[in-house]
């Protein structure tokens, strides 16, 4: 199986040319100056296509940069008002706007969602009646997959613990939907992008005059651009820096909140990690400069960070349009705000300069341009030339899953076989084998991959569950 969903890039060099700076304000003090000067070889190292980026101080945006292309192959350049997905920054919007409802008295973050809305049509499980709002923000609804048809999964008792998981956000749509009695985007539009003066963002998809970044696969391949007629509040928000910015200048302040839903909003509900906690809806963590609120986001393509801290008025965000955007962040947080940041260590996504990710990107763009053969060819020698850990087994599952993503199904069965054979001890070797021979339809040596799995490791349940599908679809002659 995939343990890691964390997608990186590749660098555009010879694709794309240099990223480009096509707008920004003047850098008002030597982190925000090295960061500026820093941002374009970051681009190119990373192979982020463009990227937009905010930085607040004393509670104001006293930073904006746009750097790169809106799409690498036009070759539009990234402006000021130009359009990114948001993903989970999609998130703490929300929360904002929900918290103003429960301030009015409209939403009772403590009362099961099933007294607004009717749970079956999200999940069978019968503990999905006990859900509630505060669980949703907190990521400790329980909710935590999909069953077959699309329905969601508990996988713990409501309340019991930490899991992060953006579907079980829909239920709580739904449950604010029925409270207001209206669209979630138009509650959104009212009660925070309106307020706080996001002109340019939106829950629901608006061409704005086709000023809006195109995501980009980790081979600079263009993807293809999600629009949306209906919101989803976990990721859905197309925005600006400039227009998040705003949100997190507000938000610092606690604007439009009563106090105590203010307070509430940033003190800890559950802890995470080590320095890491969750508020109603953000991620909290503890470092040098005093507690910050977070959120990243990630999808195919498309990659966001924003971090706050309320005492000083500093936070930043950035929205990039490519799949490595969050292989800067480590760089981007470390020379603005410093290199001790417990959220970004807790999410672990590997950084642009890392051997194991110059390793993989190299490997995916040889099984793209030359083929299966060249490919295996190139990873032994690389077997050889680098670090144990720049083809560790993660490493290799990694890329695996890459290209089964791809419908490359032939590379990938032959990167997992090499993952069985270097690590004939590891049950997720023989589960990740298992699903590559299931997605090519080869249920045979699907099957005996996955009972080798879970012989190793009799606890896997998603092998049990997988081998259970195969004999049924056996059984049935598909």
């Amino acid at each position: 199986m995939r343990i890691s969903n964390l997608h990186l890039g590749l660098g555009l060099l010879a694709l794309a040319g240099a990223p480009r700076v096509s707008a920004q304000t003047s850098a008002p003090d030597l982190p925000v100056e090295a960061l500026a000067a820093r941002i374009p070889a970051l681009l190119d190292s990373a192979g982020i296509p463009g990227l937009s980026i905010a930085v607040v101080e004393g509670g104001s945006t006293v930073w904006t940069g746009a750097y790169g292309v809106r799409n690498a192959v036009n070759r539009q350049p990234v402006g000021p008002e130009t359009v990114f997905e948001a993903a989970s920054l999609s998130k703490p919007v929300f929360a904002y706007g929900l918290l103003r409802l429960v301030d009015r008295g409209g939403f009772d973050l403590d009362r099961p969602l099933s007294e607004y809305v009717e749970m079956s049509q999200f999940g069978d499980d019968p503990r999905m009646g006990a859900i509630t709002g505060r669980m949703v923000l907190t990521h400790t609804s329980g909710i935590s997959g999909f069953a077959e048809g699309g329905k969601v999964t508990m996988g713990f008792d409501p309340g019991a613990r930490f899991r992060y998981f953006g579907d079980a956000w829909l239920p709580l749509q739904r449950a604010v939907e029925a409270a207001t009695g209206e669209p979630v985007h138009e509650f959104l539009e009212r009660e925070v992008l309106v307020p706080f003066g996001m002109v340019h963002s939106s829950f629901v998809w608006d061409d704005l005059d086709g000023d809006h970044a195109t995501p980009h696969d980790e081979l600079g391949n263009l993807m293809e651009k999600r629009t949306f007629a209906e919101a989803h509040i976990a990721a859905t928000l197309h925005t600006t820096a400039s227009d998040y910015a705003r949100f997190l200048a507000a938000a610092m302040t606690g604007a439009g909140l009563s106090p105590e839903s203010a307070r509430a909003f940033l003190t800890p509900q559950i802890e995470v990690a080590p320095g890491v906690t969750w508020g109603l809806g953000v991620g909290l963590q503890e470092d040098t400069r005093g507690r910050a609120f977070w959120q990243w986001g990630h999808w195919f393509g498309s990659k966001a960070y924003m971090i706050a801290y309320p005492e000083s008025g500093s936070g930043l965000v950035f929205l990039a349009n490519g799949d490595a955007g969050l292989s800067i962040l480590d760089a981007v947080l470390g020379t603005v705000l410093g290199p001790d940041q417990p959220g970004a260590a807790w999410q672990g996504y590997e950084q642009f300069d890392s051997p194991a990710r110059r390793a993989r990107i190299e490997l995916l763009g040889i099984f793209a341009a030359d083929g299966v053969e060249a490919g295996m060819t190139r990873m032994r020698e690389l077997e050889v030339e680098v670090a144990p850990e720049g083809l560790s087994e993660s490493v290799v599952n990694d890329l695996g899953y890459d290209l089964l993503g791809d419908d490359r199904f032939d590379a990938a069965i032959a990167v997992f076989r090499r993952n069985v054979e270097r690590f004939p001890e590891s049950a997720n070797t023989y589960d990740s084998l298992g699903e590559a021979y299931l997605e090519a339809g080869q249920l045979e040596a699907a099957l005996e991959n996955y009972q080798r799995s879970v012989e190793l490791d009799p606890a896997n349940g998603n092998g049990k569950a997988a081998i259970e599908r195969i004999r049924e679809r056996m059984a049935g002659g598909g």
